[in-house]
C-alpha cells in the first residue's frame, strides 16, 4: 500500500459523484423520551426535507441531552423486577434503589454455563416478573473476555418470559434493560472502551422488539462512576422508555445519533503490492469485493472459507445445469426413502455453496486475477495462525467478512447454534488479531450489518448481537489506548442487504420489508472508498426504511439525524409518542396536540375553540393505520366511509389528547382494510376505513361533466370559522369545461406545526380543508345544534409524491391534482349532514 496518488483522488471523486446519484401488565409507565427542543438540535440535523436518492453513509455520534428528572417515591409500585448477573455491589445497589421506589425486586441466580443446554434461571423469573434489568455485560473487560456464560443466561432469562410477554399488548407493561460498560459513549469517542463485548447485549436488545413488540427496550452504557450513581442512572432510564441507546459519561446523559457523513478523500492507495485477506470471501459480497480489488487495483487477494474446495472431477462441480437438477432430485428421492429429507436439503445446500466458491475462483483465474482460497475455521486459533503463516506476505489489508446466520424464533433457539453464530464474528476477530499482533495490517475492516445497528429481522437475535459486538470491538481497537491494535486503521462497515448478493440471504424479498437493498456496484465503490480513506470508526449505510417498521423500533431510533425518508418517519413518529397497546392487528395511541405548537389548530375554530382541521384528522388516522397493515401492502390507496363531526374536532384552549384506535378488519392478497376511530377528549369525532395495497396508482383526470359551486360564507350563526392565515381560502374560478378550480398549494409544514422537526402530512390537508369549507358554505345554510357532519363514501388515493397544485370540482367529484394534472386524491360525493348516527 502506497501513498495516495492524484489519479486515485480523481477516481474516488468521480465514483462518489456517481454513487450519490444512484436511486436505489403493571403500573403505568411515563411517556417516552422527547427530543430536546433547542436551536442546537436544528443545527445538528433536524430536517423535513427528503434526502437524496440512494443509500446514504452515516457515522454515530454520542451527543449530550437533558438529564432525566428524579423519579417520584412510588414510581415503581406494582412492578416486579428481576436483576440478572453483574458485579455484586452494583446488583445490590440497583436492587436497593428499585425497592425504594416501590418495586418488588430480586436477583436471578442462573445455574449452568450454556455449554450443552440453556442455563436454568430458576423460579425467580416466575409468572409475575414484568421487568428484567440485565447487568451481565458489566463485568466483561477487554475484547477476549469469556462472554458466553453471561450471554447464555441472558438468552435463558428472555426465553423464560417470552411466551407470556408476547401475549401482553400494553406498551411498556414489560421491559428489558441491558447495561453495558463501554465508557458511557458506546465506544464512539476516542478513549477507554472497557467492555466492548457489551455490544452483544446491545445488538440483542435492539432485535427484541421483533419478538416482543410491546416490550420496552433500552441499552444503558456506563462509565466508571461510583456504584451509587450507576444504580440511580439504571432506575431513571428504566422509567423512561423510548430511545434504545443511552449512556452516562462523567454524570452527563448522552444518546447516540446517526449523522450523515460523506467518506473522506483517500489517504492510502491500493495496488499490485497490496496483499488482502478477506475472511468468508469465497462467495457473496466477500468474493465480490475480492474480485473488485483484484480487478481494479491489481491486489493479491486470499479468501477463506470453512469447507474444502470440491475436487476438480466432483460430479456436482462438473455438472451442467440440467445434470445438477438431476443430482439434486436423485439425492432427495433417496432421502425420502431413508427419512432424512431435512438433512439432505442441508447437505445439498452446503455442496452448492462449495460449488459456487469453486466456480467463482475459476472465473477469476480465467480473467487473470490473483485470488487464492484457504480453508480455515476462524474459531480455532491454531488454524488461524496457520492461515497467516501460509500467506505469501503479511496482509496489508484485512477484511473480516466471515459470518453465519441460522434464523429462528427465540423459543426455538439452540445454544450451540447461537454460540457458533457469534463465535465466527467475535472469536474470529480475536484469533486474527492475535495472529497478526506482530505484523498488524495497515487497514483492518470489519464487515458488520445494519442488523446490529438497527436490529435484525425476526429470528436474528444472535446475528444482530454478533454484528453489533464486532462493531464495538472495532471501536475498541481503534479508540482505546490499552487495546492491541487490530490495524493502523480500524473501520467497521455496517451494510444493509445487498441486491440479491449475499451468502446468508434465504428470502431477499422479505429483507426489503425492513430496508432498501444496496446496489452491488454502489456497495463495491463505497467499500473501496472506505478501505482507501482509512478512517477509524463505524460507517453505516442505509437507504429507505421498509414497511416492516414497528412502533417500538421507530421510537427506539428516531432522532434528528437526516435518515433517509426522515420526513416520512417524522410523521409516523408523531403517532408513537405515547402508544397504549400494540398487537398484530392494530394499535391504540394517544397523540398529544398542544395548540401552542400546532398553529394550524388556531386557524380553524368552533365556537372560538381551536379545532383540528379535518385534513389533519384524516392524516393522523392514516398514519396510525400504518401500524395495522401488513408489510406486503405498504401503499395507501383509498379511504372509505369517512364520517367526521366537525364540532367534535374542537380542542380546549391548550389542546387535548387525541386518541386513535386502528384495527385491521380485512386482509386479502390485493388489499388490506384498517378501521380507524379518532376521539378528542374521549368523544369519537372521526371514523374511516383506510385501504392499503402493494402500490398506489396515479393518472390523468377523466373527462369533465359540469359542476356547481355556490355560497361564500358559513350559514347564519354557525360557530365554525376559518381565519385563513395558515390554510388560505383560495379563489374559485370556473373553467371552460364547466368545472370549478382553486389553487391547492400546501403550506410549509413549519407554518402548520412547530414540532421539531415539523411534521409533514401525507395527505393534501390544505386542499381537503378548502373542500370542507366550500361544502359547509354550500350545504349548511342554518346552524345545527349538533354541528355539521362530513360524510365521504370514497376517497381514491394516487401516488402522493408530487406537490398538489389545484382542487377541481366536477359534479360530485372533488379532485386534487398536481401540476401535470395527475390525480393525487379523488373524493367522491362528499356532503354535509346535520344528523349524527347513534
Amino acid at each position: 500500500m502506497t501513498a495516495v496518488t492524484g489519479t486515485a483522488v480523481a477516481r474516488t471523486a468521480v465514483a462518489r459523484t456517481a454513487v450519490a446519484g444512484t436511486s436505489a401488565t403493571g403500573a403505568a409507565w411515563p411517556a417516552a423520551d422527547t427530543a430536546p427542543d433547542t436551536a442546537a438540535d436544528v443545527a445538528a440535523g433536524w430536517s423535513t426535507a427528503a434526502p437524496p436518492p440512494g443509500v446514504e453513509r452515516f457515522r454515530w455520534a454520542s451527543v449530550p441531552v437533558a438529564p432525566l428528572p428524579e423519579p417520584r417515591p412510588d414510581a415503581l409500585r406494582g412492578r416486579v423486577v428481576a436483576v440478572l448477573g453483574g458485579p455484586d455491589d452494583l446488583a445490590a445497589a440497583v436492587l436497593a434503589r428499585l425497592r425504594e421506589l416501590g418495586a418488588e425486586a430480586g436477583p436471578v441466580r442462573a445455574a449452568g454455563d450454556g455449554s450443552t443446554a440453556w442455563p436454568d434461571v430458576g423460579p425467580e423469573l416466575g409468572d409475575a416478573v414484568d421487568t428484567i434489568v440485565d447487568l451481565g455485560a458489566v463485568s466483561l473487560r477487554g475484547g477476549d473476555a469469556d462472554w458466553w456464560p453471561p450471554l447464555a443466561r441472558t438468552f435463558a432469562a428472555l426465553r423464560s418470559v417470552a411466551e407470556r410477554w408476547s401475549g401482553i399488548t400494553r406498551m411498556s407493561a414489560t421491559s428489558y434493560l441491558a447495561v453495558t460498560a463501554m465508557g458511557g459513549h458506546a465506544g464512539t469517542r476516542p478513549g477507554p472502551v472497557p467492555g466492548p463485548l457489551g455490544g452483544l447485549w446491545a445488538g440483542l436488545a435492539k432485535g427484541l422488539p421483533r419478538e416482543l413488540p410491546a416490550t420496552a427496550v433500552r441499552v444503558l452504557d456506563l462509565d466508571d462512576d461510583a456504584v451509587d450513581q450507576h444504580a440511580g442512572q439504571v432506575v431513571r432510564e428504566l422509567l423512561s422508555p423510548g430511545l434504545f441507546e443511552v449512556g452516562y459519561a462523567a454524570g452527563v446523559r448522552h444518546v447516540l445519533r446517526a449523522v450523515r457523513a460523506d467518506v473522506g478523500l483517500p489517504r492510502r492507495d491500493l495496488g499490485a503490492a497490496s496483499t488482502v485477506l478477506v475472511t468468508g470471501g469465497g462467495r457473496g459480497i466477500g468474493f465480490a469485493l475480492a474480485e473488485h480489488l483484484a480487478r481494479h487495483h491489481g491486489c493479491t487477494v486470499t479468501v477463506t472459507g470453512r469447507a474444502p474446495l470440491l475436487p476438480p472431477d466432483d460430479p456436482w462441480l462438473t455438472a451442467s445445469a440440467e445434470r445438477l437438477r438431476e443430482l439434486r432430485d436423485d439425492t432427495l428421492r433417496e432421502a425420502v426413502a431413508a427419512g432424512r429429507v431435512g438433512a439432505a436439503r442441508r447437505e445439498i445446500e452446503r455442496i452448492l455453496q462449495r460449488r459456487e466458491v469453486s466456480l467463482n475462483l475459476a472465473r477469476a483465474a480465467a480473467d487473470g486475477l490473483t485470488i487464492r482460497y484457504r480453508q480455515a475455521d476462524l474459531t480455532d486459533e491454531a488454524e488461524v495462525r496457520a492461515l497467516i503463516d501460509e500467506l505469501p506476505a503479511p496482509p496489508t489489508v484485512v477484511v473480516h467478512n466471515a459470518g453465519v446466520d441460522a434464523p429462528s424464533r427465540l423459543l426455538r433457539k439452540d445454544p450451540a447454534q447461537v454460540r457458533a453464530t457469534i463465535s465466527v464474528k467475535i472469536g474470529g476477530f480475536v484469533a486474527l488479531q492475535r495472529a497478526l499482533r506482530d505484523t498488524p495490517p495497515e487497514v483492518w475492516c470489519n464487515t458488520g450489518s445494519m442488523t446490529g445497528r438497527w436490529g435484525g429481522l425476526l429470528g436474528q437475535l444472535e446475528y444482530g448481537a454478533a454484528n453489533e459486538a464486532l462493531a464495538r470491538l472495532g471501536l475498541w481497537a481503534a479508540h482505546d489506548p490499552d487495546a492491541d491494535p487490530a490495524g493502523r486503521t480500524t473501520v467497521t462497515v455496517a451494510w444493509p442487504t445487498w441486491e440479491r448478493l449475499g451468502g446468508m440471504i434465504s428470502n431477499f424479498e422479505a429483507t426489503l420489508e425492513y430496508m432498501d437493498a444496496m446496489p452491488v456496484a454502489q456497495g463495491l465503490e463505497l467499500w473501496d472508498a472506505e478501505l482507501r480513506c482509512a478512517d477509524d470508526g463505524e460507517s453505516g449505510f442505509l437507504g429507505g426504511i421498509g414497511p416492516a417498521l414497528t412502533p417500538a423500533v421507530l421510537r427506539g431510533y428516531l432522532q434528528p439525524s437526516g435518515l433517509p425518508e426522515q420526513h416520512r418517519l417524522n410523521r409516523l413518529a408523531l403517532t408513537v409518542s405515547n402508544p397504549i397497546t400494540v398487537d398484530d392487528d392494530g394499535v391504540e395511541l394517544d397523540l398529544p396536540v398542544d395548540t401552542a405548537r400546532w398553529p394550524v389548530t388556531q386557524d380553524v375554530t368552533w365556537d372560538g375553540r381551536p379545532t383540528l382541521p379535518t385534513g389533519w384528522a384524516l392524516d393522523l388516522a392514516c398514519a396510525a393505520a400504518v401500524w395495522a397493515r401488513p408489510p406486503r401492502h405498504p401503499a395507501l390507496c383509498g379511504l372509505r366511509g369517512v364520517r367526521a363531526d366537525l364540532s367534535r374536532l374542537a380542542l380546549s384552549e391548550v389542546g387535548e389528547a387525541v386518541s386513535v384506535r386502528a384495527r385491521r378488519v380485512s386482509s386479502h392478497p390485493d388489499q388490506t382494510v384498517v378501521r380507524v376511530g379518532l376521539a378528542v377528549a374521549g368523544v369519537e369525532a372521526l371514523t374511516v376505513d383506510v385501504v392499503f395495497a402493494a402500490t398506489a396508482a396515479a393518472g390523468p383526470r377523466g373527462a369533465s361533466s359540469s359542476g356547481t359551486l355556490h355560497g361564500d360564507s358559513p350559514g347564519p350563526g354557525l360557530p365554525l370559522r376559518w381565519a385563513g392565515r395558515v390554510l388560505p381560502a383560495g379563489r374559485w374560478a370556473r373553467d371552460h369545461d364547466g368545472t370549478w378550480r382553486t389553487g391547492a398549494a400546501e403550506p410549509h409544514p413549519a407554518s402548520q406545526n412547530l414540532l421539531h422537526p415539523a411534521v409533514e402530512p401525507l395527505l393534501p390537508v390544505a386542499a381537503i380543508e378548502r373542500m370542507v369549507r366550500a361544502l359547509v358554505e354550500r350545504e349548511v345554510p342554518a346552524p345545527s345544534p349538533q354541528g355539521p357532519v362530513l360524510e365521504i363514501p370514497l376517497v381514491e388515493v394516487g401516488a402522493l409524491d408530487a406537490a398538489p397544485s389545484a382542487l377541481v370540482v366536477d359534479g360530485t367529484r372533488w379532485d386534487v391534482v398536481d401540476a401535470r394534472g395527475d390525480l393525487l386524491l379523488s373524493v367522491s360525493n362528499p356532503h354535509m349532514t346535520k344528523e349524527r348516527e347513534t
